[in-house]
């Protein structure tokens, strides 16, 4: 998680900064949870993805429920269409 204001990590211990273990990272993972901020609560969407890993940089690719990308956005979709809660 980031402070939104100073981009530091709450739990800078955890943060994984080098290249190779970022990658490692998304070698051990199937699923990756894509967390979002909209109409004052927070959400996150699982999300089947996979990455290629050329010149230092990383390009991820967002699969849904079907295999689709497409499937992918109406998943983030239908997460920003649930009503947040009341207080």
């Amino acid at each position: 998680m980031r402070d939104m204001l100073s981009g530091a990590m709450r739990r800078s211990d955890r943060q994984i900064t080098d290249f190779e273990g970022i990658l490692d990272v998304l070698e051990r993972c199937d699923t990756l949870r894509l967390g979002m901020n909209g109409e004052g609560y927070p959400y996150v969407v699982p999300v089947s993805f996979g990455y290629e890993a050329l010149d230092g940089r990383v390009t991820l690719t967002l699969r849904g429920r079907d295999g689709s990308p497409e499937s992918a956005l109406e998943s983030i979709a239908g997460a920003l269409a649930v009503p947040g809660p009341t207080t």
